[in-house]
C-alpha cells in the first residue's frame, strides 16, 4: 500500500513547548499511519493538537480530547476550517 506524503504545511504548525509534545515524532507517526487504511481517528490527551493536525492534514476525520482547556481552544480554532493553511496567516505564498 502506498502511503500518503508527509504534509509540507505541518512545518507551519504553531510550536507548543511542554513535556509530552509530539511534534518531533510527527514524521515517524505519519510514516506508520500512512500505511494503514482508516477514515477517522481519536486523539485522546491531544495536548498541543499536533497529532490531530497531522491526521486532519492527511484527510482524516479527527476526534480530539484533553483535560486542559487550551487544547480544546487550539483544536476548535484551527480545525473549524477544514483546510487551513498557516502560510496564508504568515503572509507567505506557496
Amino acid at each position: 500500500m502506498q502511503g500518503t506524503p508527509f504534509p509540507d504545511h505541518i512545518a507551519y504548525l504553531p510550536s507548543a513547548r511542554y513535556m509530552g509534545n509530539k511534534r518531533r515524532l510527527l514524521p515517524w507517526i505519519h510514516g506508520v499511519l500512512s500505511t494503514l487504511e482508516f477514515e477517522s481517528a481519536a486523539d485522546v490527551f491531544c495536548g498541543s493538537v499536533s497529532v490531530s493536525y497531522l491526521l486532519k492534514a492527511m484527510g482524516k476525520k479527527v476526534f480530539s480530547a484533553d483535560f486542559l482547556n487550551f487544547a480544546f481552544v487550539a483544536f476548535t480554532s484551527d480545525f473549524r476550517v477544514s483546510r487551513f493553511d498557516f502560510r496564508l496567516c504568515l503572509g507567505e505564498e506557496n
